[in-house]
């Protein structure tokens, strides 16, 4: 239909510095459905700096749905922090946040896999290095303000190789992070 957001192919994005609000694996659209076909990867390491979230699939802010046919790949391989009271994200699925408030019939799904990996084992400590990674991280899919209904139709995998040092202070979820 007019207006969606629609990609073929696999994406990869990585950064390796800088600062940046999101990070997005697959499309990101306000309104239009977005459909994308094919594979992400998403690679976050040191020196890397995230305001908000990192998704490792597609995202939008209104009340459409948003699918992915296909996996995705998050690698974080730095301390993600967040300044302020509002906790950021590292999500492996789609990420939808209403800025209308609570909407209903929304579909989030991705028909392959939702990976997030935290590999923190190469993490260089000392000097200004962070040491609480405050970011919440979900495996699956993220939802505020809706009625939603989410899927994988592959495996949602989360997995951590932490440091002694690191605290994890966010919560950590395999599956869908919904609030309303």
């Amino acid at each position: 239909d007019a207006g969606a957001a629609s990609f073929k192919g696999d994406t990869h994005v990585q950064t390796h510095g800088g600062t940046m609000d999101y990070i997005v694996g697959g499309n990101m659209r306000d309104y239009a459905k977005p459909t994308f076909e094919g594979n992400t990867y998403v690679s976050v390491y040191q020196g890397t700096t995230v305001n908000k979230s990192v998704i490792g699939g597609s995202t939008i802010f209104y009340g459409q749905p948003v699918v992915l046919n296909g996996s995705t790949h998050v690698f974080v391989y730095t301390v993600l922090n967040d300044a302020d009271d509002k906790k950021g994200f590292v999500v492996g699925g789609n990420f939808h946040e209403s800025v209308t408030g609570a909407v209903s019939g929304i579909t989030l799904s991705v028909t392959g896999s939702t990976n997030v990996t935290v590999d923190l084992s190469e993490y260089k400590m000392g000097g200004d290095a962070a040491t609480e990674f405050t970011k919440n991280i979900v495996g699956g899919h993220y939802v505020v303000y809706g009625g939603c209904t989410s899927s994988v139709g592959g495996k949602s995998n989360v997995s951590i190789n932490g440091l002694q040092d690191i605290t994890f202070s966010g919560d950590i979820v395999g599956g869908t992070w919904m609030e309303s």
